[in-house]
């Protein structure tokens, strides 16, 4: 008997008709300038972009890297290996 209460409340619970949370249904309006208000910048940490040539460089490696993936070619992959270490002194 007790069951079939229970699963009875749990029916008539779940049968709402409305289309609002059973939670509560407080209307949240959303601040049109929130990102404003949110923005972040960090003053004690400055990370430089890439520089010029050093990012030429990176570019050209991936390149290599990807276009010998099939072949798998070890000179290529030196020559990889060289220019990404050239990048790596160029960008500190």
């Amino acid at each position: 008997m007790r069951a079939l209460f229970l699963i009875f409340c749990f029916l008539i619970t779940s049968c709402d008709q409305r289309n609002t949370a059973i939670v509560g249904n407080k209307d949240i309006s959303m601040d049109a300038n929130i990102n404003k208000q949110l923005d972040f910048t960090c003053k004690k940490e400055f990370i430089p972009g890439p520089q010029a040539e050093a990012d030429v460089l990176f570019r050209y490696a991936r390149w290599l890297q990807v276009n010998n993936q099939l072949k798998q070619d070890k000179e290529v992959d030196t020559e990889v290996g060289r220019l990404y270490r050239i990048c790596s002194r160029e960008r500190n």
